[in-house]
């Protein structure tokens, strides 16, 4: 009960709205009649888009809510059916060509050529990330522990230690990966042969973790926080803000950047931070990732933002 009544109001913070209430002032004695509506801008969705993957600078997908998915394909994003209404809640993918996505009632989403088909993979669970090595090694990840891997083209559950909601995944290699979760849960494999518990810095939960593939591993997570694993010690370092992180990425050694509440990009080198500026309504947002040289932060309402000339909106939500 404890897991299931943390990830709803978790989930909620993923794809809703938070405001302080505030009173409006009294209306004018006199309103003018509304004439007309005239759209000013209509954006392909307003779905919350919580996950995010790019191959290229030109080929990127992002999706979220009501099973949405798009597609960037260098000058545009465009919208891809997955024939599900389930929310998409991770993505990644070997090339343009094989990819997967998982959803929030244990689904498996896999993009074929440019057809996605999808399958039940875990019934009874939330699948809250995927994340692989190459087409024949991947992981995804969700609530009570669970940890499938694919391998050569079939699916198996992996004992965990704890039965811990789990947010993210990476690994340097098959040996040496890390999944990250609720009250600061981090579990490390393989070098033991399976999973453990890894000592943590923290109680906070962790919603995404990454490496630079230089010996720094770096986990994200509520109230700001940022742990950092070097040599192999994990340890809470500073940030730059207390709001929520939900997601970071990585393009190479001491390179590292941060996404979260309020519109925050945070750029590191894993144990120092700063926030980036950015353009646009600063909605928050869920996911990053990158490739050749062009990166991508979406978030709430459709938005999507990149970095080619500033971080600043290449999409907005549709009306």
């Amino acid at each position: 009960m404890m897991r299931r009544v943390f990830l709803l109001p978790l989930l909620a913070a993923l794809a809703a709205c938070h405001a302080d209430v505030i009173t409006p002032p009294p209306p004018p004695l006199v309103t003018p009649p509304l004439v007309a509506l005239t759209a000013v801008h209509n954006g392909p969705t307003n779905a919350s888009l919580l996950s995010a993957w790019a191959a290229t600078s030109a080929r990127a997908w992002v999706g979220g809510q009501s099973g949405v998915i798009l597609a960037w394909d260098g000058s545009g994003w465009r919208s891809e059916s997955i024939a599900s209404d389930e929310t998409i809640t991770g993505i990644w993918g070997a090339d343009t060509t094989d990819i997967l996505a998982v959803g929030s009632s244990g689904s498996l989403f896999h993009r074929v050529g440019s057809t996605w088909m999808g399958e039940r993979l875990a019934p009874g669970v939330t699948l809250l990330d995927v994340w692989g090595i190459d087409q024949s090694r991947v992981w995804a990840i969700g609530t009570g522990g669970t940890i499938l891997r694919r391998s050569h083209g079939s699916w198996r559950a992996m004992p965990t230690p704890l039965p811990a909601e789990l947010w993210g995944i990476w690994g340097s290699s098959e040996d040496a990966l890390v999944a990250v979760g609720q009250n600061g849960v981090i579990l490390e494999c393989c070098d033991t042969g399976g999973w453990r518990s890894a000592s943590s810095p923290t109680r906070q939960v962790l919603l995404a973790v990454t490496g630079d593939g230089a010996g720094r591993t770096v986990a994200v997570g509520g109230a700001g926080t940022i742990v950092l694993r070097e040599n192999g010690v994990w340890r809470v370092v500073p940030a730059p803000t207390s709001l929520n992180l939900f997601a970071v990425w990585s393009d190479g050694p001491g390179r590292f950047l941060a996404v979260g509440d309020g519109g925050r990009v945070l750029s590191g080198n894993g144990a120092t931070w700063s926030i980036v500026p950015t353009a646009g309504p600063k909605e928050n947002l869920r996911a990053i990732t990158g490739a050749g040289g062009r990166r991508f932060a979406a978030g709430w309402y459709g938005t999507v933002l990149d970095d080619r000339a500033g971080w600043a909106p290449t999409l907005e939500g549709g009306l």
